[in-house]
């Protein structure tokens, strides 16, 4: 085939991710209509013609025989596509065979979920990901622990609470255990008495864990939860942080975010004062 011999290790990342788009779309109609399809080339069945019976057709579901150079290899190391295309095989197994697979509520319910789907993938193309929940945590414990430069972070009020939690032991550990970087930490109180012995104590601790922290006081509540690593190489913004679970929005070497965040640092750390 021609299509092999093109060098696709120069496509741009975003055609790469409108093929990936276009796989899962092809996947929830199989799955919601009952259509055979080929994903390679791209391929829906006919419908019966109105007034002829058929017996139902079952899911036909056919990969390319051989790799896509440059494709294939961002989606394996991107998302692990052969590890989903099992997944996609379990999934249509036990799809297609539910009553509710033809249940017209059930299909536009499923039409909402995959649309908000592609909501979230549209941010890949802004090197943007969310992340919540235990795997967002063990994300960030990652980044404290292989940041080769520089970790900053601001933590408000709201959040003190977890350096009390198992998840903030082992964030200080991972800053004591990455020696080759200097972490700052400015924690964010809302008005001069909030900053009580109680808090200054917890805030002192986080000097054993070879962090410098600091004290800003933000009366208008206008500094945000968030985590430079290495100058902006990746930034991390925390949407919210509700019965444990933190939502935390990603950024990766995207030039406007790292402008806008390290502007923010500067000045943050020109106002904090240190713990004493």
């Amino acid at each position: 085939m021609h299509l092999l011999q093109i060098d696709f290790t120069k496509v741009p990342v975003w055609i790469i991710i409108v093929v990936l788009i276009v796989f899962i779309a092809l996947l929830a109609i199989a799955i919601i209509t009952g259509r055979e399809v080929s994903f390679w080339p791209p391929k829906i069945g006919s419908k019966p013609e109105k007034g002829k019976e058929e017996l139902p057709v079952p899911i036909v579901v056919t990969y390319p025989d051989q790799p896509i150079v440059g494709v294939d290899k961002f989606l394996n190391e991107a998302i692990q596509v052969e590890s989903i295309r099992k997944q996609t095989l379990d999934l249509i197994n036990e799809l297609k065979h539910l009553k509710t697979s033809k249940s017209s509520l059930f299909q536009e319910a499923i039409s909402i979920d995959f649309s908000e789907f592609l909501s979230e993938v549209k941010n890949w193309t802004r090197s943007s990901v969310k992340i919540q929940g235990s795997e967002n945590d063990n994300f960030l414990i990652k980044l404290y622990r292989s940041a080769n430069q520089s970790v900053f972070s601001t933590c408000i009020m709201d959040y003190f609470d977890a350096w009390k939690s198992d998840f903030g032991k082992k964030l200080l550990e991972a800053h004591k255990n990455n020696k080759q970087c200097k972490t700052t930490r400015i924690f964010i109180f809302h008005a001069e008495e909030d900053i009580t012995e109680e808090a200054k104590a917890m805030i002192r601790k986080q000097r054993d864990y070879d962090v410098i922290p600091m004290i800003l006081v933000d009366e208008l509540n206008e500094v945000n939860d968030f985590t430079i690593i290495d100058q902006g190489e990746v930034i991390g913004l925390t949407n919210e942080m509700k019965f444990g679970k933190r939502l935390t929005t990603w950024y990766f070497e995207e030039e406007n975010q790292t402008k806008r965040f390290l502007n923010l640092e500067e000045i943050l750390l020109n106002k904090a004062m240190p713990v004493t």
